[in-house]
């Protein structure tokens, strides 16, 4: 399962409880986000966007294998404020990497 490379997964975050304190915590993950605070201080975080719509944003983590990602997922992610959904998705293979835009 593991040929040397990185174990590739992306996590969608969001509140969808609404309750106010929940939404408060989650607009100030929203901007640490966008200024690079907590998530940036994550090494394992290659890639993190802030969205519209549902799931409020999508972090792309890098990791060893499958344990560190359920260590970092469950120890870091799911206990940053705001965050009451996450769901995670394992890369399988990737197919397009990296593409030039188009001109």
């Amino acid at each position: 399962m593991h040929t040397g490379e990185h174990q590739d997964a992306r996590e969608d975050a969001g509140n969808t409880e609404g309750d106010q304190t929940g939404v408060e915590d989650l607009r100030q993950v929203l901007r640490e986000l966008e200024r690079g605070g907590v998530i940036s201080g994550i090494p394992e975080v290659v890639h993190a966007e802030r969205l519209f719509g549902e799931p409020d944003c999508f972090v792309r983590v890098a990791t060893a294998d499958i344990a560190t990602f359920q260590r970092l997922r469950d120890e870091r992610l799911a206990r940053l404020p705001g965050v009451q959904r996450m769901t995670s998705t394992i890369v399988m293979k990737k197919v397009v990497d990296n593409r030039p835009l188009p001109t």
